[in-house]
């Protein structure tokens, strides 16, 4: 057995090799070498133990049965995949609602398929409805529970909503309400959806309901992808957390998906977003409110992708103009503005041979109401030094309006770092909660 330069313990990779393949070795002869196991440090079972993924009912049944003190203990990221059957989705509940509270140590979550019971059937059966109830009260930790002697049974730091439907507002409210999300620094919601009211579907809340008070204000980063009912609830008056204080938003298209305009930008109450300095949009259009009064003051530096489909034949016109759209709120909505970032990966795959893309893009582009020091960064998908000098060539306004300063370069000459922790376009990969990437090349 060695020792490294952290003190740790560990078996020599010959040693273990040697163990297993000897025939000779019984169960007595490995009892020794379980003892020594033993040795390992925490920090050694934290790594080994870090991540727990649950997706079939068979294995979260015999999890319970048995469940290792040393696992409640080191798991920091449980993923929960739902089945999509209503009998075997009440089960699922119903286990999973007995394995989160054993967690004791968990920093991040990520629900995946999660539906209330009128989205899995018109007529939910009872059993449903009380696995349900079950399930949100293992979220929910008691006074008596809350305490220096269980350190993060409800600090859960980060929460991945994947491909969840809720059938209310007053159903995301309330999940969101549960005590463990009470230090939440990171949310990200992924091709989920809330069907809002109208006015033959009521929210979920009472006539007298004001719902929640303001449980969660330590939320810094939200991440959308196509989830834009959710992003909508969260910015309810209603909803437990406190989104005005958040530094990182980002709406994110699907890969390789074509322009997908955004209704205009949903403020928090308020009307402002405090502290937000990190803005990045991708596929999306995104439109701030017109206003006397900036809407983010603080705002020190602001990324914007818009993302133009190809093929558009008769309708790039319109699309194109979305851009004019996009930058002339900019001068009150986001005033320390330094960056506007276009990024045209689907134009120009083929340049067309009249440019008229170009053209119809510097008209717009040249009257764009941004504040003095902002530069607009013109983004292609090739490393083709000539394809670029021609888009530059094709832009002779921009560059000569106001002395602004434009740029054409390469998406590999110019690359943005996703700067949120938690994974959110790769469904398959756990998220990684707890430290950002370092700052200093992004400001």
């Amino acid at each position: 057995m060695l020792v490294d330069c952290n003190g740790e313990l560990y078996f020599p990779q010959e040693l273990i090799n040697e163990i297993l393949s000897n025939p000779t070795l019984g169960r007595s002869d490995l009892k020794s070498c379980a003892l020594v196991g033993r040795a390992w440090r925490s920090k050694s079972q934290e790594q080994l133990f870090r991540d727990l993924y649950v997706s079939k009912l068979e294995n979260i049944t015999a999890m319970m049965e048995e469940l290792p003190e040393y696992l409640s203990r080191t798991v920091r990221h449980l993923t929960l995949s739902f089945t999509s059957e209503v009998p075997n989705y009440a089960a699922f509940l119903g286990a999973a609602s007995k394995l989160l509270p054993q967690l004791q140590r968990l920093i991040s979550l990520t629900l995946r398929g999660l539906k209330d019971p009128l989205e899995c059937s018109a007529r939910p059966p009872l059993t449903l409805h009380a696995s349900w109830e079950y399930f949100i009260r293992s979220l929910d930790v008691g006074p008596s529970d809350d305490s220096d002697h269980v350190p993060g049974a409800s600090r859960l730091k980060g929460f991945i909503l994947d491909e969840a439907r809720l059938h209310t507002l007053y159903c995301l409210h309330r999940l969101l309400a549960q005590s463990r999300f009470r230090h939440l620094e990171e949310l990200v919601v992924r091709r989920s959806f809330v069907r809002l009211p109208s006015t033959w579907e009521p929210d979920g809340y009472g006539s007298d309901d004001e719902g929640w008070s303001k449980n969660c204000t330590t939320l810094r980063s939200i991440t959308v992808l196509k989830s834009w009912t959710i992003y909508k609830g969260l910015c309810h008056e209603r909803c437990p957390l406190d989104i005005a204080n958040i530094q990182r938003l980002q709406f994110i298209g699907g890969p390789g998906s074509n322009f997908e305009p955004l209704p205009k930008l949903t403020l928090p109450p308020g009307g402002k977003f405090k502290s937000l300095t990190h803005l990045r949009t991708s596929g999306n259009r995104i439109v701030f409110p017109p206003s006397p009064t900036p809407a983010m003051p603080q705002l020190t530096r602001q990324y914007i992708m818009v993302s133009l489909g190809k093929d558009l034949d008769e309708e790039e016109m319109r699309m194109i103009s979305y851009i004019e759209g996009l930058f002339l709120d900019l001068k009150d909505g986001a005033p320390s503005l330094q960056e506007a970032v276009v990024d045209l990966k689907f134009i120009f795959e083929e340049l067309q041979s009249d440019n008229r893309i170009l053209h119809y893009l510097d008209i717009y582009l040249s009257r764009a109401s941004l504040p003095e020091a902002a530069r607009i960064i013109i983004i292609v998908p090739r490393q083709d030094e000539a394809v670029i000098q021609e888009i530059r060539d094709g832009l002779p306004l921009t560059r000569s309006v106001d002395g602004r300063v434009l740029d054409v370069v390469s998406s590999t000459d110019y690359a943005i770092r996703p700067h949120f922790s938690m994974c959110y376009a790769q469904p398959h990969k756990l998220p990684l909660v707890g430290r950002y990437e370092n700052d200093s090349e992004f400001l």
